[in-house]
């Protein structure tokens, strides 16, 4: 278990956060987690809880076999556990302007991480997610030509057929407009 010895240099320096943390350095990292005045340690939910919620969401299905299904739970599973953490920093530290800005900043990230997995999940296991079926191998650019004092270019691309659709990563704006129509 690692052990957090730097407690006396950082106290030197008075920052809100070394304030606001009982820091017992010579304790489990799980320490560093109690509050002054708390007799309790926090820590959020484990992962393996969070992991076994979602399995009644993320399960193996005909697009996502066991191991794909697994990274996906686990992937969310520490998203939400950092999210939790954020809270808890945003609930119970006095922070500067700055430090709230930048901890919702991350929150948001996160937790559109969180959504994004959850939406690419439940778009592709219902058979809408986007396929391949052409490969763009060449692109060829005509002049630049004017018809009726207008400026034009073409733009060729030249693709080949695929023998198998491959599955290609949709963007979170396309994911959230197919869960939006398909509900």
């Amino acid at each position: 278990m690692a052990v957090f010895r730097s407690s006396n240099i950082l106290a030197n320096y008075n920052f809100p956060l070394i304030a606001a943390l009982a820091v017992s350095m010579e304790s489990s990292v799980t320490d560093i987690l109690t509050l002054k005045n708390e007799k309790h340690t926090w820590y959020p939910a484990s992962i393996a809880s969070l992991e076994r919620h979602l399995s009644f969401l993320i399960s193996k299905n005909d697009f996502f076999d066991e191991k794909e299904a697994h990274p996906i739970k686990k992937n969310i599973s520490y998203s939400l556990q950092y999210i939790e953490f954020l809270n808890r920093v945003l609930n119970d530290i006095s922070l500067s302007s700055v430090l709230v800005t930048q901890n919702i900043k991350s929150f948001v990230v996160h937790g559109a991480a969180v959504l994004e997995a959850i939406f690419n999940f439940l778009v592709v296991s219902k058979g809408h997610g986007k396929e391949l079926t052409w490969k763009n191998i060449n692109t060829h650019l005509s002049p630049e030509y004017s018809l009726n004092n207008v400026k034009y270019k073409n733009e060729t691309n030249i693709k080949f057929k695929l023998k198998k659709p491959i599955k290609s990563q949709m963007t979170f704006d396309q994911l959230a407009k197919k869960i939006e129509s398909k509900k």
